[in-house]
């Protein structure tokens, strides 16, 4: 046989894209498996830089971080695998991934953790990307749909990480042309970074070598971010789902709203504060340092071992790999066949759900109120004025009994979900489109059509009074 040194070998390797996760933050992203050895893999396509306008250097970028995003080793660090264009240069980056879920879904169901649980994930988190930092590699955009739970269960002591230096930095973004800061683009980012905005925009020169949202100081934030959300069911600046510009004015003048008067535990409160703080300076010394403080807030004080215990193994030293190493590892070939690039959009099934079902509580809670102390029942139950903020202490369990939710399917038959809301997230999570029935005694039965859409409005539901379980002057 000849030999083949210096030339190429063209390997077939093929990634199916089994199902489509959804879009945010510029790109689509899908569940796929790569052949001939049926291992899952994550496809991210930037289907949404080519509608903003991206130059032909945010690909470039994207494609030397993916390059040094392949050398992760930790095993809950997810490495990329491939790295690839498709029509018209959209880039796309296959990453490791894993069968389970993440955990933007389980906040889908579930918008606010107990501390404890708060805990285990911070705890895990903090020790991944440490071990990242400690090689030289920060991530940059701590989102819940990077953080993948193994299983249907999703234990959040196993969760993994992926898309390292992946995401549009703030630079990046305000040379797009046509792109609009979104909240999906920039609810991760911290205060300096929009410094960073500003300066571009004015022209200024940049003498920062690295981007203020690829430092183990912004993802300490990010951290702190996703833990105050965890903890209350709301980001701290980020309050509107899609238009940022609220949260941007307020994340540079104010400080974020105090978790202690939301109910959180003060000592909590004051860890988390001191990570979110608007100077790096005046953060935890490391993101090990936050999740410490807070474990110690949360749990106590970690007690001293006896002389008799064992000593607590050493992890494994970080690994990284040398700067030569990333200029001269070779491009491996891009071979997948995608379909071609398509409109960027939001996908507000899950989101307009989790909506609605966040704020039934207080609506069922509300009409049971209304009913049992007012002279005359009133026609139509109101929603809270603000229905994105549950009051303090209302909890979702007080649906009544007699207050259910159905599903309508294709042939017009209805399936109960129960007196517990939860359930239908789960039951639309997979559709584009949905279509929800609310009944209770003596009102009228309220529809609701949830489906894919690139925008819509907040949605409140009230139930209109059945005249005849009413007064007699119809009120």
């Amino acid at each position: 046989m000849e030999d083949l040194q210096g030339g190429t070998l063209a390997l077939e390797h093929h990634y199916h894209l089994d199902k489509r996760v959804g879009s945010f933050g510029l790109v689509t992203v899908y569940e796929g498996t790569q052949d001939p050895f049926d291992q899952p893999v994550r496809v991210t396509v930037y289907d949404g830089l080519l509608d903003a306008g991206a130059a032909p250097s945010v690909t470039a970028r994207i494609k030397k971080s993916a390059r040094r995003a392949s050398f992760l080793e930790p095993s809950g660090l997810l490495a990329v695998v491939d790295f690839g264009e498709i029509e018209q240069g959209v880039p796309f980056v296959i990453e490791e991934t894993l069968r389970g879920t993440s955990l933007a879904r389980c906040m889908s169901a579930q918008s606010v953790f107990s501390p404890d649980d708060v805990l285990t994930l911070v705890d895990r988190l903090a020790d991944l990307l440490a071990t990242a930092h400690d090689a030289g590699i920060c991530h940059g955009n701590l989102k819940p749909e990077w953080i993948l739970l193994p299983g249907e269960d999703g234990p959040l002591d196993q969760a993994r990480i992926s898309h390292f230096a992946l995401s549009p930095s703030m630079h990046e973004l305000v040379e797009m042309p046509q792109a609009v800061l979104t909240t999906d683009l920039v609810e991760t980012f911290p205060p300096e970074c929009f410094d960073v905005a500003a300066r571009d925009q004015s022209n200024q020169p940049d003498e920062q070598t690295t981007p203020p949202h690829l430092t183990a100081e912004a993802d300490q934030w990010a951290l702190a971010a996703l833990s105050y959300r965890l903890l209350v069911g709301m980001h701290p600046y980020f309050d509107d789902p899609v238009d940022a510009s609220e949260g941007i004015l307020r994340i540079k003048t104010e400080a974020p709203p105090s978790l202690g008067e939301m109910g959180v535990d003060e000592q909590i409160a004051a860890v988390v504060d001191r990570a979110l703080s608007s100077d790096p300076a005046d953060r935890w010394p490391s993101i090990k340092a936050f999740s410490t403080n807070l474990r110690e807030a949360i749990a106590g004080p970690a007690t001293t071992p006896s002389a008799d215990a064992p000593p607590s193994p050493e992890p494994p030293p970080a690994s990284a790999a040398p700067a030569e190493e990333f200029a001269d590892h070779d491009e491996k070939p891009a071979t997948p066949e995608l379909m071609g690039p398509r409109p960027s959009g939001y996908l507000l099934t899950a989101a307009v759900a989790a909506f609605v079902l966040s704020n039934l509580g207080w609506f069922f809670m509300t009409m049971d109120r209304q009913a049992s102390d007012a002279e005359e029942p009133a026609a139509v139950a109101e929603p809270p004025s603000d229905p994105s903020i549950l009051p303090t202490g209302v909890q979702l369990e007080t649906t009544p009994e007699d207050a259910e939710l159905f599903v309508v399917r294709d042939d017009d038959e209805v399936e109960s979900l129960g007196p517990t809301p939860h359930l239908v997230t789960e039951s639309l999570i997979e559709d584009s489109e949905g279509h929800l029935l609310l009944r209770h005694p003596s009102y009228f039965d309220q529809p609701l059509y949830i489906s894919e859409t690139e925008s819509g409005p907040n949605i409140r539901l009230s139930l209109i009074a059945d005249d005849t379980e009413e007064s007699d002057d119809g009120s």
